[in-house]
């Protein structure tokens, strides 16, 4: 039916699977662009995204995680 599931998304650098430096905003970062490169090799886009689960290890993060996030989707996010 087309539907792609996506989880585990972390802000690890494809090419060495070690976590990108530079704290949250850099992770959040990074795990945006995986998500992309996933769903662009999945024939998707992030228009087509439905729902997302964000996890934080600090609510004081929630509005530079926030920030980044609404970058990647334009109009309304998904839920």
């Amino acid at each position: 039916n087309g539907t792609l599931f996506v989880s585990g998304c972390v802000g690890f650098i494809p090419e060495t699977m070690q976590i990108v430096e530079g704290g949250v905003e850099a992770e959040a970062e990074q795990v945006m662009k995986n998500m992309g490169a996933i769903l662009e090799a999945g024939n998707s886009s992030f228009e087509n995204v439905l729902k997302t689960t964000v996890l934080l290890t600090d609510m004081e993060n929630f509005a530079t995680v926030n920030a980044i996030y609404a970058k990647y989707f334009s109009g309304v996010p998904p839920a």
